[in-house]
């Protein structure tokens, strides 16, 4: 499996790319926590999907708290996610607690962007 770190323009995140081809793409977010969610997106990544685990607050680099999560940023992350490992097909997202909600509130806010 490769591990490429993704730090640019703000989105901060790691790419857990399987050794196999696959044509299953999920951005992956934590929840209340914070960080970047590197172990599910591994685990995943270990059942043949290719996964970003982004970042949006509690890692270097990134906002401390969950306060007023700028949208725009993971839309970037999420958007850097398909240009440069999905080429171009349809990615997932998928978060837990307060990743849920964010997940809902992307997919409501960018539909299929």
């Amino acid at each position: 499996m490769e591990r490429i770190e993704i730090a640019t323009g703000g989105v901060l995140g790691v790419v857990f790319r399987p050794d196999s081809a696959t044509r299953a793409f999920v951005v992956v977010l934590t929840g209340s926590s914070g960080g970047i969610p590197e172990g599910p997106a591994r685990r995943l990544a270990e059942y043949g999907l290719t996964t970003f685990a982004l970042g949006y607050f509690g890692a270097p680099g990134l906002q401390p708290s969950l306060v007023d999560v700028p949208v725009e940023l993971l839309r970037r992350g999420i958007e850097l996610f398909r240009d440069r490992f999905t080429g171009g097909r349809p990615v997932g997202i998928l978060g837990w607690s307060k990743g849920a909600e964010l997940a809902l509130t992307l997919a409501a806010r960018l539909g299929d962007a």
